[in-house]
C-alpha cells in the first residue's frame, strides 16, 4: 500500500534518499510544481523530490535486496556541518506538512512519526555543530535560532531518547543548559577525536 510508503517518508527512515529508488522518468514529467523557490537546497532535496514523485506514481515494488552498496566517508559533503542546513530542512519540512494533508494523513498518529523524525534531525544538527570547527560566536546564533524555532520547541515533546545515540543526548542536554557547556564538550569531543586520529595514523605506518 502506498500509504506504508508515505509512512516511512513522512518519519525520516528508509525511502528518503534517491539513491534508493529506481523510478521512470514519465512520473517527472507529471510533476507540475515550479521548483525554482527551491533552488540552493542542500539538505532535503532528495525528500523533497520523493514526495512528488510517490505521489504521481500509481504503485511501487519494495526488494528488500542489497542492490547498492552506499560508502560512508565523514569528509563527504553529506557530512560537512552548514548552518544552512536548518532554512533548507524548513522548506521540505513546510512541502512534507502539505503532502500529509494530500494524503489525508493528519492524523495525531501520522504528526508523532514527523515531530519525532525531526527530534532526531534536531540531535544530528545541534551535535554537529557542536562539534564542527566554528567560532564560538557563530555557533551562539545558531543555538538562538534553534531555540526560537517553534517547531523544535514542539518537536521536543515528540522526542524518543531510545532513537537517540548517547553521545547526542549529552550534546542535547547540554544544549538545554545554555551555550558555554556544549561549546566546552565540543572542543574536548574534537581533542578525543584528533588523538584516535592520529594513533589510527601511526599504527597504519
Amino acid at each position: 500500500q502506498k500509504k506504508l510508503l508515505y509512512e516511512k517518508l513522512i518519519s525520516g527512515k528508509a525511502f528518503n534518499e534517491m539513491w534508493r529508488k529506481a523510478m521512470h522518468r514519465k512520473l517527472f514529467a507529471g510533476i507540475r510544481r515550479d521548483f525554482s523557490d527551491c533552488d540552493g537546497i542542500r539538505k532535503g532535496e532528495d525528500l523533497l523530490y520523493s514526495l512528488y514523485v510517490f505521489s504521481e506514481s500509481k504503485r511501487a515494488v519494495y526488494l528488500p535486496l542489497p542492490l547498492y552498496n552506499y560508502r560512508f566517508r565523514e569528509d563527504s559533503i553529506n557530512h560537512r556541518f552548514r548552518q544552512e542546513d536548518l532554512d533548507d530542512t524548513a522548506k521540505v519540512r513546510f512541502c512534507v506538512e502539505e503532502h500529509m494533508k494530500m494524503w489525508g494523513m493528519t492524523q495525531e498518529p501520522y504528526y508523532r512519526m514527523f515531530y519525532r523524525s525531526a527530534a532526531r534531525y534536531y540531535a544530528d544538527f545541534i551535535c554537529n555543530c557542536c562539534i564542527a570547527e566554528l567560532p564560538y560566536s557563530v555557533k551562539c546564533q545558531v543555538f538562538r535560532k534553534i531555540r526560537r524555532d517553534s517547531f523544535y520547541r514542539r518537536s521536543i515533546g515528540f522526542r524518543d531518547w531510545e532513537e537517540i545515540t548517547p553521545q547526542r543526548r549529552i550534546f542535547l542536554l547540554l544544549f538545554e543548559t545554555g551555550n558555554i557547556l556544549p561549546e566546552l564538550y565540543g572542543r574536548v569531543f574534537r581533542k578525543i577525536k584528533r588523538r584516535k586520529e592520529k594513533c589510527m595514523q601511526q599504527k597504519r605506518q
